[in-house]
């Protein structure tokens, strides 16, 4: 069963960063495609999984009470207020997906090192995929002018890119340790994919935070000695890198610069003032029920609304009260990587760990990167490490029963 449940939980995480058409899992049953009915078993099996290891422990910490707060309350806000079941169950799936994660790290026996190896795989992946995407020779449905590369953003999670751009930056030029040659070509591979399918999604966040990613690498390698020749080796593989993507493909970069300086040189477009749209109407929601929000169910109510900024929804869905709960939770992760690195000089997963977490909170402000598609395999990580570097205080234990 352990076996069953690792492998169903992969299947589900690295089937949400594309939304390619597969034809066996988006096949339709029961008027859901196999995508989702695996999402949907993968939550309820971990979260039952984890509720059950709880009680069977007699124990619980504060921090899974008040997970377990986080889901009952909204739900039942959002019965109160006559929100469709069905909408309720649905919408609660959005924030309810990352403890499910949580759950499934805690209850069953993985490991990180594996989790980051399958993680750099899905980001070779998904780098490939997003150049036969924009060069149209996979339609992925998404429609572009005759002479303009497919933003691939559609196609390939960009969330899953800029994570991992930022694992490889750290693994091959912040603390790149020994390690064979193989590795490090399946690590810069997964770099150079990562990048790819980075700068093809053409999302405006991402890139920002990429070039914010290699700053802050930059950095870090002039004030520590153990990383002396990361930014050379990393500014090498960069020029050579476009020269190899010049020499192959000679019209792609000339189209990606000038398709990049269009969406940079506005940034008001229809896409921004949407999402501004977007989160004025969520802000007024909850101004109107402040404490205890609307409930999962509230974003029916504006029927073309997609979560874009994942604060606005928290406070409209859940209220001040569970919003707290929910952002101590993922602030606790940063602290404690901050403490395992004050404690364990510089290891990689924790730095990575570390990264990953702030790269999420920040994206929340402007996509559903922390509680979507891309998110989770992140997160997965950072709970794993987070896992194998802490033990539950004693004095945060309560009985359950």
């Amino acid at each position: 069963m352990n076996l069953l449940s690792i492998l169903l939980g992969y299947i589900v995480i690295v089937s949400q960063q594309f939304t390619l058409n597969i034809p066996y899992v988006d096949s339709i049953v029961a008027g859901y495609s196999i995508r989702y009915l695996l999402f949907y078993l993968f939550i309820v099996a971990s979260l039952a999984a984890w509720i059950w290891s709880i009680l069977k422990r007699g124990k619980i910490s504060l921090r899974d009470l008040s997970l377990c707060l986080f889901i009952i309350v909204p739900f039942s806000v959002g019965l109160i207020y006559s929100w469709p079941l069905k909408i309720v169950v649905t919408e609660s799936v959005l924030f309810v997906m990352p403890i499910a994660v949580y759950a499934w790290s805690r209850t069953t026996r993985l490991s990180s090192a594996v989790t980051m190896d399958l993680f750099l795989w899905t980001n070779i992946i998904g780098g490939i995929l997003s150049v036969l995407v924009a060069l149209s020779i996979i339609n992925a449905g998404i429609w572009a002018a005759p002479e303009n590369l497919v933003r691939t953003a559609g196609a390939v999670n960009s969330t899953l890119s800029i994570g991992g751009f930022c694992a490889s930056i750290i693994l091959l030029f912040v603390l790149p340790g020994n390690k064979s040659r193989k590795r490090w070509i399946f690590e810069i591979t997964a770099l150079v994919c990562s990048l790819l399918s980075l700068v093809l999604s053409q999302s405006r966040t991402r890139i920002v935070l990429m070039a914010g990613l290699v700053f802050v690498a930059i950095l870090f390698n002039i004030f520590n000695r153990r990383s002396k020749y990361g930014t050379i080796r990393m500014i090498f593989l960069i020029i050579l890198f476009i020269i190899s993507v010049e020499m192959i493909f000679p019209t792609l970069l000339g189209k990606l610069v000038q398709q990049l300086q269009a969406r940079f040189s506005n940034l008001q477009d229809a896409n921004v003032t949407y999402r501004q749209l977007e989160g004025s109407e969520q802000l007024e929601s909850f101004y109107a029920h402040p404490l205890m929000g609307m409930g999962w169910g509230s974003l029916s109510q504006y029927s073309d609304m997609y979560v874009h900024n994942i604060y606005t929804a928290l406070l409209m869905q859940c209220g001040l009260f569970c919003t707290a709960i929910y952002l101590v939770w993922l602030l606790s992760y940063i602290r404690k990587s901050f403490e395992s690195l004050r404690k364990n000089y510089c290891q990689p997963d924790q730095l990575i760990a570390l990264f990953f977490m702030i790269l999420l909170i920040i994206l929340g402000i402007t996509n559903a990167g922390m509680v979507q598609s891309g998110g989770y395999f992140m997160m997965l990580y950072v709970f794993l490490t987070e896992k194998s570097h802490s033990t539950e205080r004693p004095q945060n234990q309560i009985k359950a029963r």
